[in-house]
């Protein structure tokens, strides 16, 4: 099972978990164009760590064009909602019966806002990510364990 059409209801559905959402301006018009269906989520890290680490993920870098990801999780546990259409934070993957060649047009990307090394994590953000994570996947119909 997988949804089909984009993820307008990102903030409406982490919302109702009870976390802490942020919408950015132009968020549902925002995107690589549209989702063929939605498996699952990919979840990520920064791998910066700092207050503009969502900057990034919406507007890109030199080598790509934002947005990067869906969703951004801050440190303190807020998720900035920063488009509804398909992202670059997934290609080539091996995930069994997703596509190997371009998992964007079939995932919702996170980042959240990390080093990576393990050591910045803080008990709020991991939390507030378990939540909104298993809070996504219900919404597409799909196990949250």
């Amino acid at each position: 099972m997988a949804w089909t059409g984009d993820p307008v209801w990102l903030a409406d559905v982490l919302r109702a978990e009870g976390l802490n959402v942020i919408e950015h301006d132009g968020w549902r018009n925002r995107g690589h164009g549209d989702f063929l269906d939605i498996r699952g989520v990919i979840c990520h890290h920064t791998a910066g760590g700092g207050s503009n680490d969502w900057r990034i993920v919406q507007n890109g870098r030199p080598d790509l064009e934002g947005p990067l990801a869906q969703l951004v999780l801050e440190r303190d546990g807020t998720w900035r909602v920063i488009a509804v259409g398909v992202c670059w934070h997934a290609g080539r993957g091996s995930w069994p019966g997703w596509p190997t060649n371009n998992a964007n047009f079939h995932t919702i990307g996170i980042e959240a806002v990390s080093r990576g090394d393990g050591s910045d994590w803080t008990p709020v953000q991991l939390d507030s990510y378990k939540r909104g994570c298993a809070a996504i996947m219900r919404k597409l119909g799909r196990r949250a364990d």
